[in-house]
This record gives structure tokens, C-alpha cells and sequence, in this order.
């Protein structure tokens, strides 16, 4: 049997149990009820379509900021670390005298 001949035989079997009155009736809200479906469905779609576009920009926006963070922890610790060498460089000047005296002797 195809599809044509499925429908056919659907069509003749609900004509016989409901009748020409309530099969008329049948029809309408089995239209109505696929055209419902078919807005939800959509609607479905549009919305996951809309999320899936909306995730790279969340990533990139992610990244950006991830960017962001890690630069100024950077710049943070290349602070300090400038400040260690100052102070390291002050301390070795201080100290290298001594040294220098004490190798003398």
C-alpha cells in the first residue's frame, strides 16, 4: 500500500465511524492542530537558531575578558617584579661595598 492509498483508506474508515457531519468537523481541527504545530515548531527552531548564534558571541565576549584579566595580572606582576629588581639592585649596591671590603681584608 502507498501513501496515497493509506490516506484513502483513513479518509473511508473515519467517514464510516464519525459520519459526514463530524468528520467535517474532524478535518478542521486536525488542520488547525498541524498549523499550531507547525507555529510551534517554528518558534522552536527560531529560538535554538537564535541561542546557537548568541554562543560564539558569548565565547568571544568570554575571551575578551579572559584577555583582559589575564593582561592586568600581568601587568601586576611585571610590577612587581620591576620593584624586586629595583630593590634587589638597591640591596646589591648596598651590599657589593661590603664585600668588597671584606674580600680586601
Amino acid at each position: 500500500m502507498g501513501f496515497g492509498t493509506e490516506i484513502l483508506f483513513l479518509a473511508m474508515l473515519g467517514l464510516v465511524v464519525l459520519g459526514p457531519k463530524r468528520m467535517h468537523s474532524m478535518i478542521g481541527f486536525v488542520g488547525r492542530a498541524k498549523a499550531e504545530f507547525d507555529k510551534a515548531s517554528r518558534e522552536i527552531k527560531s529560538q535554538v537558531s537564535a541561542e546557537l548564534q548568541r554562543i560564539p558571541q558569548d565565547e568571544k565576549s568570554a575571551s575578551a575578558e579572559g584577555a583582559q584579566t589575564l593582561k592586568a595580572t600581568l601587568e601586576a606582576r611585571n610590577a612587581r617584579t620591576g620593584r624586586a629588581k629595583a630593590e634587589f639592585g638597591k640591596a646589591s649596591r648596598e651590599f657589593d661595598p661590603l664585600v668588597q671590603r671584606d674580600s680586601n681584608e
